[in-house]
């Protein structure tokens, strides 16, 4: 695995446009875990992600001392429906009164999120669901269904949509003036150590986020703007944690595979063998990063468990 240099920006200027880091944990476990981004250009206003629903008030919090507010947005995208990514998109489209645009196979289900909430809390377990809260219904009238490769002016700002299933078969990234915001495509990215884990859950299929890595990898971003954990600038940066998320994957899935038999379905059992395994993993570990954050804990719990069914049923 090929680490990133250790950094933790709070912008990215673009000349015309700025992209600017926006607070969306949850209250009461405000662990620098969930990061909106809002593109701001000479008239334009874009959102990235809202956050889980219940982290409302951080995100508002966070946009009036960036000096904006939700009625001066002019367009909403989501990378994928979860909870922590689009939970609150509902209540944000409510008071902006502008369009959600949603990849067509997630939009149904903020509309009417009755199965999104159910699945959320049969996998979230109850901490980290009760922490987010169940999303709340997003307007048909408001939600656009995006298009594959499609650019989008909203008034002088070009965001550009690019599916990429694996994570979950709606997750679709966005681009920006080579400002990468990967929704969950690449892991979970904690910029200020370096490291970076896969974000694997339940009914994920492996090999299609590495072909959704591969759909993007010939391109050259300035940036990339994770929703977990932060901001990566540079080129080469950005390029050496994308395959390094590769290698990670394949690492995890190798490792998972070759202990299937000794551990089973012993979730701390696979993990002690992907600490020795995975140095990026152990070094999360080590610094005391992954103690600090409970969300984190789930995620990764969530994660082994993912990578564990999927080679249960593909080789048993």
């Amino acid at each position: 695995m090929i680490p990133v240099t250790p950094q933790d920006h709070e912008k990215v200027n673009l000349g015309e446009s700025e992209v600017l880091k926006l607070r969306a944990d949850p209250e009461g476990v405000q662990e620098n875990y969930i990061f909106a981004y809002l593109i701001v250009g000479r008239e334009g206003r874009v959102l990235i992600e809202t956050g889980p629903r219940k982290a409302l008030p951080t995100l508002k919090e966070s946009l009036r001392e960036k000096g904006f507010k939700l009625s001066e947005l002019d367009a909403v995208f989501v990378t994928h429906i979860h909870l922590d990514h689009a939970g609150a998109l509902g209540e944000v489209v409510r008071e902006c009164n502008c369009k959600a645009y949603v990849h067509p196979r997630g939009l149904p289900h903020l509309v009417d999120p009755s199965r999104l909430n159910e699945a959320a809390k049969n996998t979230l377990g109850d901490f980290v669901f009760n922490a987010y809260g169940e999303a709340f219904p997003l307007d048909p009238d408001k939600g656009v269904a995006t298009e594959d490769g499609r650019t989008y002016e909203i008034k002088d700002l070009k965001i550009e949509v690019v599916f990429t299933p694996g994570h979950a078969p709606h997750h679709q990234v966005v681009i920006h003036e080579g400002v990468l915001f990967p929704g969950d495509l690449l892991g979970e990215v904690t910029v200020w150590t370096g490291a970076y884990t896969p974000t694997t859950p339940h009914r994920t299929i492996p090999p299609m986020i590495i072909d959704s890595i591969w759909k993007i990898s010939d391109r050259q971003f300035v940036a990339a703007a994770y929703t977990h954990r932060g901001i990566v600038m540079g080129e080469d940066e950005v390029r050496n944690q994308m395959m390094g998320e590769v290698e990670q994957i394949r690492t995890w899935l190798n490792t998972i595979f070759v202990r299937r038999s000794k551990c089973r379905e012993d979730i701390e059992c696979y993990k002690k063998y992907l600490i020795e395994a995975d140095p990026l993993f152990k070094k999360l570990v080590e610094e005391g990063e992954l103690e600090k954050s409970k969300l984190l804990q789930n995620s990764i719990r969530m994660s082994i468990e993912g990578l564990m069914k999927y080679v249960q049923a593909v080789f048993t």
